[in-house]
């Protein structure tokens, strides 16, 4: 997170995002250099050493 490694017990991408509390609707995810569908999130199963990506878009005016 943030350009950190962080060690976590998750299953699936949609874990990990809530395990940020991270808002699912603002967030792009790559998971080992694939980018995944957010309705693909809870059927995306990691494996230990996945590189998991997240960009979280913010908007402002």
């Amino acid at each position: 997170m943030n350009g950190q490694q962080h060690d976590i017990d998750v299953q699936n991408v949609n874990e990990v995002v809530s395990h940020f509390g991270l808002k699912p609707n603002l967030i792009i995810a790559e998971v080992d250099g694939n980018i995944v569908d957010r309705d693909k999130w809870s059927e995306t199963d990691l494996q230990n050493g996945s590189k998991i990506e997240l960009v979280e878009f913010i908007a402002g005016g």
